[in-house]
C-alpha cells in the first residue's frame, strides 16, 4: 500500500514561500480577502448566529494582516467584502506605512480605484 503525505496550504505559509526574504517597500499586492479587524473586512453578519453562536463581523484574514504588518509593502490591494465600504464608511486604510484599499462595492455600480505607485495616499475612489 502506497502512503501518501498530505499537504496543506495556508495563507501565510504560501506568502512566505513566494516573496522569501525580499524587499517589499515597492511592492504592490492583491489579495481576494482584506486584512482582519479593519475597516475594510466589516460584513453585515450582526446579529446572525450560526448554531447558537454570534458570527464575528471580522471576517478578513489574520495572515494576510500578519503579512502586511510584518513586511510593509507599498500598497495592498482588496475585495471580497463588498459590503465594507458602506458599514464603516472607508475604503482604504493604513496598516504601518502599507496603504490598504478595497475595491469591493455593493451597488449597482463599479468601484474604480486609481494610485498612483509614488503617492497611494493620493489614491481615488470613483463609482461608475
Amino acid at each position: 500500500m502506497e502512503t501518501r503525505t498530505i499537504r496543506h496550504a495556508t495563507i501565510k505559509n504560501e506568502l512566505a514561500a513566494a516573496v522569501g526574504d525580499a524587499e517589499m517597500q515597492q511592492t504592490i499586492c492583491l489579495f481576494h480577502s482584506p486584512p482582519y479587524d479593519c475597516a475594510l473586512d466589516r460584513a453585515a453578519l450582526d446579529g446572525k448566529f450560526f448554531e447558537h453562536a454570534p458570527l464575528a463581523v471580522h471576517v478578513g484574514s489574520i495572515a494576510i494582516r500578519d503579512f502586511l504588518t510584518s513586511r510593509q509593502p507599498l500598497l495592498s490591494l482588496h475585495g471580497h467584502v463588498h459590503e465594507s465600504t458602506r458599514l464603516t464608511g472607508h475604503w482604504r486604510k493604513t496598516i504601518g506605512t502599507t496603504w490598504a484599499i478595497n475595491g469591493a462595492h455593493d451597488g449597482q455600480e463599479l468601484s474604480l480605484i486609481r494610485f498612483d505607485p509614488d503617492c497611494p495616499a493620493a489614491s481615488d475612489r470613483t463609482l461608475v
